[in-house]
């Protein structure tokens, strides 16, 4: 889709659009203040607006109502930022106006009443020697340097701005707009699609939990499938035959030779599942605790990591998305940091981000091996596993509308982040299928997760070049390339200089 809009947008003139990769930025105009077309003239910005003086108090965010008379406008984004009824805090103004954030370099098109949000914020109105919209346009395509504490309208009043004939200015703009909305088409588009794309690999997880997609395996080797209640002995007969190891090792290092085997009694069984509100599993299926899974569980490191890349990667909360590991913006620690090899993960590591945001605290993912070696953060949680249990299970489970859910049931709410502790996670219950089937289970997952990952890379490349066309228009525009020129046209120094009269 929006390759057709590209092909469209190669007709447009004989200029060709940037090829994804270039950035179609406006910083070579800047370089070059005399290339513009006849007819064209360079002014300052400042020169070219007036600013409106705010009057009254400026909405506070604590105050933005979800739903009112007025729309707030901030330096923000979305668009609008909130809502008031307070009508006396309307902003008194000739509209349309631009809105600046100082603070984001965020501008806004506003042509209907208003109030004004927050701080930050600089209301501009163009003279009339521009057409509003595309002052909009042009300002927005225009660099500004990345300095000034935060605060970039001084910047903005002192770039320099094309000027182009009135008349044109006018078929700019239609035609900006014109292209503009079938590219905004094409990047709907592709937001439905990555919308869909979610609700496809929830619908994955929701049938692999519920049997169906090995519903046809089952029925081909069911003679041949060990009930997972045989597997769970086992791997709980294997949990207390590694306690016992390493209670007997501690009292040989303290040089202690029990007597009897009362020491035993000792040994902690783990948490069973309540399955009273448990839907029904698939025969053969149990649910288990995570904490009757586990081998270990521990919390990453807290020590300050860093930039030097001779180290040991730490995977943070931000390394796991959609239920993948990116190895993104990666810290380090010392490869002799004390806290190794006791927080180094072994391939088949589950990790829980523990701290979060709501929407996001839980993310789940598994270590695959890659960085190696490699360690973790404090906001994430490692569990080890039964190596007869395949981790990919339980963190498919936790990534499902169903582990979602038991998260909003058990999360809690600290100092504005959501926490979902150790604690809480080892008694999470989830469905194991027996020993040979979640190895088909995790395959069947994985091959249809595997198509929506690649439907979800195209969607992200189309967005990215959608983005990369939208500078392409305004570059042509900015350089005078995205109409045809009219001699006929007043030039825009006689117009300057008509207006320069008129207020003499």
């Amino acid at each position: 889709m929006v390759t057709a809009i590209r092909d469209f947008l190669l007709a447009q003139g004989k200029n060709k659009i940037n090829e994804p990769g270039e950035t179609g930025n406006m910083s070579e105009m800047d370089a070059g203040l005399s290339e513009l077309p006849d007819g064209w003239a360079w002014l300052t910005v400042g020169s070219a607006i007036t600013k409106v003086a705010l009057t009254g108090k400026k909405l506070k965010q604590k105050n933005y109502e979800g739903a009112g008379k007025l729309p707030v406008i901030d330096q923000g984004l979305p668009f609008i930022g909130g809502y008031t009824n307070d009508e006396e805090l309307k902003v008194e103004c000739q509209l349309p106006v631009v809105i600046f954030g100082d603070h984001t370099k965020v501008f806004k098109y506003v042509d209907f009443d208003f109030v004004a949000g927050a701080d930050g914020i600089k209301v501009i109105r163009p003279q009339e020697m521009y057409y509003p919209k595309l002052f909009f346009y042009f300002a927005q395509a225009t660099s500004l340097p990345e300095k000034g504490y935060a605060r970039h309208f001084q910047f903005l009043e002192k770039a320099q701005i094309p000027l182009p004939p009135l008349p044109e200015q006018h078929r700019i703009v239609a035609k900006i707009e014109e292209l503009f909305t079938k590219l905004d088409a094409g990047i709907d588009a592709l937001h439905k699609v990555g919308a869909q794309l979610k609700r496809y690999r929830q619908s994955v997880l929701k049938a692999a939990f519920e049997g169906k997609l090995t519903e046809a395996w089952r029925a081909e080797h069911q003679d041949e499938i060990e009930p997972t209640s045989v597997l769970l002995e086992r791997v709980l007969k294997e949990r207390r035959g590694r306690w016992e190891a390493e209670q007997l090792e501690q009292m040989k290092a303290r040089g202690q030779i029990p007597k009897d085997d009362k020491w035993k009694t000792k040994y902690k069984e783990p948490a069973v599942p309540d399955t009273s509100e448990l839907p029904e599993l698939p025969k053969r299926w149990i649910w288990a605790t995570i904490e009757q899974l586990l081998t270990k569980i521990q919390y990453g490191s807290s020590r300050k990591t860093s930039d030097d890349a001779s180290g040991v990667p730490v995977l943070r909360m931000g390394n796991i998305v959609e239920g993948k590991i990116v190895r993104d913006n990666l810290k380090y620690l010392p490869k002799e940091h004390d806290e190794f090899p006791e927080l180094l993960l072994n391939t088949g590591d589950l990790l829980f981000n523990r701290t979060n945001s709501r929407e996001l605290v839980g993310k789940t993912s598994v270590y695959t091996g890659n960085p190696n070696p490699c360690s973790f953060a404090s906001y994430l949680i490692r569990v080890r596993f039964n190596p007869r249990i395949d981790s990919l299970i339980v963190a498919h489970y936790i990534n499902s509308v169903y582990g979602k859910n038991w998260i909003l049931s058990v999360v809690s709410q600290q100092a504005g982040q959501a926490n979902v502790n150790g604690t809480k996670l080892k008694l999470l219950s989830v469905p194991i299928p027996p020993e040979k089937e979640q190895r088909v289970l995790v395959e069947e997952i994985e091959r249809r997760l595997s198509v929506a990952d690649e439907a979800e890379k195209t969607v992200t490349t189309e967005l990215k070049r959608a983005e990369q066309l939208r500078q392409s228009i305004l570059k042509k525009a900015f350089s005078g390339k995205l109409v045809p020129q009219d001699p006929n046209d007043e030039p825009a120094s006689v117009l300057l200089e008509r207006i320069r009269a008129e207020k003499s």
